[in-house]
């Protein structure tokens, strides 16, 4: 173990940096905190530091080196979070309307009624005064009859932002949370007269030219004929822009294991960096490599650069970037602490980072196919060229499956059975949109060929969703509801590890490990079954809607006051409690207008639906 963290320096870094984000986070730090660490950090510094003059102490270095990094993450964090910053807007809101200068920091998306789109504010009215002010809130604007608002237009608005509302369902996705972890703690809805556009403001001229790229890309896409579920596919496959992919068609490609081709991520980056090696052909010399990977090294930030520079595919960049690198300077055997570098690179500049799914499954993955690759090409030993590609792409595939398994139970508490089967289909496929795009883009002018590449590009789109939900349909597709918690997370990773240096090292320690472990989750889940769930009394709030559930023994009676039968979020939160809360008989009555009542726990209750007191 001490010479592998020995030939990865970066990993040593970034455990102690990682410890001291999650601290940060988890403990939200106020100022009074946070200079106390700083103090304590300086003062262990300078003892630490008079110390090692009279005698060098590898450990006490070593400690030292460890509590640096730990206080760089709290740090990082602390400075990250903008509400700790004296001039965001947040300080000084009042509790009434205010005057804002701000400008539009995203696309905007096109709603039924309102337009969402995200503001960076400029000033502040403080005190009757204009007054510089920072900080990201959201902005519905009312739609009128003026025209839609774009990426940079400059907004003179008064409202009163009102704080991002807590979840009210148990188990329902924190989207409070989420949008904290991005800074944005605010929205407010403005009416036509509520807000003025003047002109454009100029913020960052790299952002402003990727931004302005993506929209001109995405409306090359449609000038060119491509509309509904084939341009929201092509769109997020080409520049990661999935606003408009709908809920029951990104359902479909999570439930087959295919959501990852609908993001602009590693594997469109991966296949564009294996393209550029194959194609670019230099004699073999130490400067044409450098060369080489300079060249690469433009084409991918090239590219991130046309997908509007979103996170994922920066992320994805700056992952090859480093492994580029660290194969050029310190040849294969760094690979993985070139991966590290990038990863303490990241979080770095968004330590927020860390507990973003994306993120680790982005890392999880590539560490798994590194490592795990080798070992599984060599179960079989193709024939043919064909052969070989079909069991390469099934190997990757498993080792990125095998890796992020336990991370994927506790995120979406599913499992794609027929995985392999879906990205057989739809990678090939995947790559045609990608590339087609990029013909329709080029070739946008010449009409006749714009036209026939439109049409294959639309095909294979409707190949891929229709074989992606025809596999969703299918009962043994995926397997749902499995109740996995943070902790079952960790067991599982354990697990994963001990089973893994067993098979590879024949260890017989870690075979008696994981048998330990076997047997722990076993019995643990045989008590957890006969325990059964303690009673309770559950109240949904949906809109428009509302739902009380009475769970008591592994089972739940829902008393509905509508049928739910096109409103998904409400069927998607109610099935996740069901999953968390190992509900295993479910029973759904819908009640009709009237006055009811029912015992709970030997007490009375009563709901009134859909009618007035008054006539009763």
């Amino acid at each position: 173990m001490q010479t592998y963290l020995t030939k990865t320096p970066f990993l040593r870094f970034l455990m102690p940096f990682v410890a001291g984000i999650v601290v940060c986070i988890v403990f939200k730090l106020n100022i009074e905190i946070h200079w106390t660490l700083l103090t304590a950090f300086a003062a262990l510094s300078t003892a630490c530091y008079l110390l090692l003059r009279k005698r060098k102490i590898q450990v006490l270095f070593g400690l030292m080196l460890n509590v640096f990094f730990f206080a760089c993450g709290i740090e990082t964090c602390y400075l990250y979070r903008v509400t700790n910053h004296p001039d965001h807007y947040s300080h000084f809101i009042k509790n009434h309307e205010q005057k804002y200068i701000a400008y539009i920091c995203n696309i905007p998306q096109e709603k039924a009624k309102s337009v969402k789109c995200n503001v960076h504010i400029l000033e502040q009215e403080k005190d009757g005064k204009f007054k510089n002010a920072s900080g990201e809130l959201i902005v519905y604007l009312e739609k009128g009859n003026r025209a839609l608002p774009s990426y940079g237009d400059k907004l003179i608005f008064t409202g009163l932002p009102k704080l991002i509302s807590e979840p009210n369902n148990p188990f329902e996705f924190n989207y409070k949370q989420y949008l904290a972890y991005k800074n944005i703690f605010h929205q407010v809805y403005l009416k036509d007269e509520d807000y003025i556009i003047d002109g454009k403001y100029k913020s960052n001229a790299l952002f402003d030219f990727a931004i302005g790229l993506k929209t001109n890309l995405l409306n090359t896409l449609k000038e060119n004929g491509l509309s509904g579920n084939e341009y929201a596919v092509t769109a997020a496959l080409m520049l990661g822009y999935d606003d408009e992919i709908s809920s029951d068609l990104m359902t479909a490609y999570s439930h087959t294991g295919t959501l990852h081709v609908l993001s602009v991520s590693g594997l469109h980056v991966g296949v564009l960096f294996l393209a550029l090696n194959f194609l670019i052909r230099l004699p073999k010399r130490r400067a044409f490599d450098i060369l080489k990977t300079v060249i690469i090294l433009c084409c991918l930030w090239f590219y991130a650069l046309l997908s509007g520079l979103s996170p994922s595919v920066i992320r994805s960049t700056a992952m090859f970037s480093f492994v580029l690198f660290g194969v050029i300077f310190n040849k294969k055997g760094q690979i993985y602490n070139s991966i590290f570098a990038s990863a303490f690179i990241m979080l770095l500049f968004d330590p927020f980072l860390v507990i973003d799914s994306g993120f680790q499954l982005s890392y999880l993955a590539v560490i798994g196919i590194v490592f795990l690759f080798p070992y599984i090409y060599k179960w079989y030993i193709p024939r043919r060229k064909w052969d070989d590609l079909i069991w390469k792409m099934f190997a990757v595939s498993l080792s990125a499956q095998i890796i992020t398994l336990p991370i994927t139970l506790y995120y979406f508490h599913q499992f794609p059975v027929l995985f392999f089967i879906a990205n057989m289909l739809v990678i090939p496929l995947s790559y045609v949109v990608m590339f087609g795009s990029v013909f329709i883009v080029l070739f946008s002018k010449v009409k006749v060929i714009a036209m026939i590449i439109t049409w294959i590009v639309s095909k294979s789109v409707w190949i891929m969703n229709t074989f992606t939900e025809w596999l969703d349909q299918l009962e043994f597709s995926y397997i749902s509801d499995i109740n996995t918690g943070f902790i079952d997370m960790i067991i599982l990773f354990f697990l994963l590890i001990t089973i893994t240096n067993a098979f590879l090292r024949k260890s017989p320690l870690s075979l008696m490990a994981s048998l330990c472990i076997i047997t722990f989750i076993l019995i643990s889940g045989l008590v957890f079954k006969l325990e059964g769930n303690p009673s309770q009394l559950v109240v949904f709030h949906f809109n428009k809607e509302s739902t009380i559930g009475i769970i008591g023994n592994k089972s739940a009676t829902y008393l509905n006051d509508s049928i739910r039968t096109d409103n998904s979020r409400s069927l998607q939160t109610i099935a996740s409690f069901n999953t968390i809360s190992g509900i295993q008989k479910l029973k759904s009555i819908v009640m009709k207008p009237g006055v009811y009542q029912f015992t709970y726990v030997d007490k009375k209750w009563s709901w009134l639906n859909g009618c007035d007191l008054s006539s009763y």
